[in-house]
């Protein structure tokens, strides 16, 4: 009898560590990432998709450049050393 209520017991004791386990789990899950978060993360300002479709929007924000990133490695060019034809200044 003492021989079962042992092995319940540390079933029991079993069954909470495991819980305990997937509560630490369930702190590190992946979740999605809001529109606004996704502007914040880009540095453009809030809203700034906001006139487009939400699957749309995600694609932009996921698929576009950082502004700032863009910027700082475009501070490093040189306008000398650019091709010409690059500053073409006209659209046709």
């Amino acid at each position: 009898m003492l021989e079962l209520i042992e092995e319940q017991r540390q079933r029991q004791l079993g069954e909470e560590e495991e819980r305990k386990e997937d509560n630490k789990r369930d702190e590190f899950r992946n979740r999605v990432l809001s529109k606004i978060e996704l502007e914040r993360l880009q540095t453009v300002p809030e809203n700034y998709t906001a006139s487009v479709a939400n699957t749309q929007r995600f694609n932009l924000l996921g698929n576009g450049w950082t502004v700032d990133a863009v910027a700082h490695i475009f501070k490093g060019l040189k306008l000398d050393q650019a091709p010409k034809k690059f500053f073409k200044t006209t659209l046709f």
